[in-house]
């Protein structure tokens, strides 16, 4: 027998260098790993007729999802019986003598669930003759899903998972930044708590969606921090599945495009208002007008067009100067929206000319009550620059469906009013009388 140093060991360790010893230092390893209740490893040890002599805890919750003694069964028992059967590969590996590492396999098991696994399989042997076989089976998944939560604490887009009330049950750094929240007070929160209720019950609509279809969405999504601040997010929210197909929850990755969007809606709000007083332009009021009118056209309700149009404003322009002529311009529209209802709008389509539409009125008698208070409000005296002065209003009123079916032709009658309110001295307002 020859001995050699062994270079593993501190010191000077003797050992004899035989198959006997090193198929010792295998049963001892391998004794150590299948006794070891922290390892994650599923290990176990079958006869050459496939029966487990032997598995620890780990082999035990992935064949069986329990933590159940195995010991003593047939290794087939534990696999479907469609698709691929380990057995298959723990027998040519028992026949050959030769080890096999690093197989990658698909498991189909026998409650329905389906991994994706590596395994190693070394053949135990006595003498020449293979005894036994050694099966070590790493998941797939937890290899993948260490990896993938590595990427995840590193990425910049938030990543998150509820379940399937909403609550979240997983989430990366970079959703504690865009939320807000301390990490210990994102656990279990409800999207509702950081979402105002008109957008929580949208969201609702379009997780919903996903659970009943499968199919992920984006979207863009306005959450509320813990600080009050309103942030918009890009998001795409799929569905996540238990091991046998059943919905558990949802997974989504959010981008803050916060800066984005505000510049967006910037643009979207100088587009359809007034720059000088805020209001909507014209091409917003018509497009709010037609949608008013659809809505009248099935409900029997009135809509009302009423044209304002300043009386003295170019004198005061031109006397005052065009600084006081747009600060009397501002305080105009103050005025017109002042006392009106809610679905009500005021528009200014320019120069001194305003519109305000009155949508789901009921009677006539209702239009000219509102006509008559905006005429008193705006001949009361302006105060600008320490000057006062006067300046009413002539409002010209065309009502649909008498006076007209099409925002424009409703526009254009109340035109037509206005200056017959300014014919009979100003100050006063005018209902158009379709030509019979």
């Amino acid at each position: 027998m020859r001995w050699e140093p062994d270079k593993a060991k501190e010191g000077r360790h003797w050992r004899p260098k035989t198959n006997s010893w090193r198929r010792m230092r295998l049963g001892m390893a391998l004794g150590r790993l299948l006794f070891d209740p922290e390892n994650p490893t599923a290990i176990w040890c079958t006869d050459v007729a496939h029966r487990i002599v032997k598995a620890n805890a780990a082999a035990s919750f992935l064949l069986t999802g329990t933590y159940s003694n195995i010991d003593g069964s047939v290794v087939g028992e534990f696999f479907g019986r469609d698709g691929f059967s380990p057995e298959v590969m723990d027998a040519t590996v028992i026949s050959s003598g030769k080890p096999d590492y690093h197989a990658v396999e698909h498991w189909n098991l026998a409650d329905r669930r389906t991994l994706d696994v590596e395994v190693d399989r070394i053949p135990l042997r006595e003498g020449n003759r293979v005894v036994a076989l050694a099966v070590m089976v790493r998941p797939v998944a937890s290899w993948s899903e260490q990896r993938y939560r590595t990427i995840l604490e590193e990425i910049k887009d938030g990543y998150f998972e509820v379940d399937l009330a909403g609550n979240l049950t997983f989430f990366n750094p970079a959703l504690v930044e865009i939320l807000g929240y301390p990490e210990d007070e994102l656990y279990g929160l409800n999207d509702r708590e950081y979402t105002d209720p008109q957008n929580a019950k949208a969201l609702y609509e379009r997780f919903n969606q996903v659970y009943r279809t499968g199919n992920p969405f984006s979207a863009e999504w306005e959450i509320i921090r813990k600080d009050g601040a309103h942030r918009y997010l890009d998001a795409t929210v799929s569905l996540m599945r238990d091991g046998v197909g059943n919905p558990v929850g949802f997974r989504g990755i959010a981008r803050d495009i916060t800066p984005r969007k505000t510049m967006e809606l910037q643009l979207h709000h100088l587009a359809h208002h007034d720059i000088l007083t805020n209001l909507p332009n014209r091409f917003l009021v018509m497009d709010g007008l037609s949608r008013a009118l659809s809505e009248a056209s099935t409900s029997g309700v009135m809509v009302a067009v009423l044209f304002v149009d300043l009386d003295r404003f170019k004198y005061i322009n031109d006397t005052l100067g065009h600084s006081a002529g747009d600060q009397l311009l501002q305080n105009v529209a103050k005025r017109l929206q002042a006392g009106l209802r809610s679905p009500d709008v005021v528009a200014r389509m320019g120069g001194d000319e305003f519109i305000v539409v009155l949508p789901r009125v009921t009677s006539v008698e209702e239009i000219l009550q509102i006509a008559q208070r905006m005429i008193l409000r705006l001949q009361q005296p302006w105060s600008i620059s320490g000057k006062v002065f006067f300046c009413p209003a002539s409002i010209g009123i065309a009502i649909y469906p008498d006076d007209g079916a099409s925002p424009e032709s409703l526009l254009k009658h109340a035109d037509i009013a206005m200056y017959r309110a300014k014919a009979k001295g100003g100050n006063s307002y005018a209902l158009y009388r379709s030509p019979e």
